[in-house]
């Protein structure tokens, strides 16, 4: 494992399991012997560097002939239950500011409008790509937008997260705290029945397919 990586891993671990650096360092077995020390200064520094936060609009790319018809702004959220409970977990658990809550509200919104309306008989087949810097809020987008498309009528939601079982690992962690409710610390309550999520993989460290 060269620095990178193992920088890496300890991040996630920072970010979902809300460590230290120190911590985070502490609990990764993968990370070598001779790399933690530096990962844990290199950890430091960057926290000592976070003192203000930028939030920069969604860019998206879209085909230039693709004809896509506009679905999302006439759908009743009246009904909607995982996204709300998500945006209440952040602002209220998580302490996300009321701006960042609506910044991932808005980009949600116009990734879940590029594809297509699930509940019509119509076959379709969309395909995009996110794409972010380390540490930029990937893994709270694709939560969000999973709330969101279940809530419109999705019912198979695949998430592949890298090559890496720890990364995998934490990653359910943080999907099972921000959506089906699994007695992760600091998440959401697990649903009623009617609205409990099947989850095919588990947070054990092989608990993939």
């Amino acid at each position: 494992m060269n620095f990178e990586d193992a920088l890496t891993i300890a991040r996630s671990a920072m970010r979902i399991l809300r460590l230290d650096p120190a911590g985070a360092v502490e609990s990764q077995p993968l990370i070598p012997a001779e790399m933690r020390a530096r990962v844990q200064q290199a950890l430091e520094q960057e926290r000592e560097a976070e003192r203000t936060i930028h939030i920069r609009d969604l860019r998206m790319i879209e085909e230039p002939a693709r004809r896509r018809r506009e679905w999302l702004r006439g759908v009743d959220r009246q009904s909607w239950y995982y996204w709300p409970r998500l945006r209440q977990l952040l602002l209220v658990s998580r302490q996300w500011t009321q701006a960042a809550v609506q910044s991932l509200d808005e980009q949600t919104d116009r990734i879940l409008g590029a594809v297509d309306d699930p509940r019509g008989n119509q076959e379709f087949d969309t395909r995009g790509l996110v794409v972010g810097f380390v540490q930029s809020g990937k893994t709270a987008n694709y939560s969000a937008l999973i709330a969101k498309a279940a809530d419109v009528g999705y019912r198979l939601v695949i998430v592949l997260t890298g090559v890496h079982d720890s990364l995998r690992q934490q990653t359910q962690r943080r999907l099972n705290a921000e959506l089906v409710g699994d007695a992760e610390p600091d998440g959401v309550t697990r649903p009623a029945d009617e609205r409990r999520w099947l989850t095919f993989t588990t947070t054990d460290l092989k608990g993939d397919f």
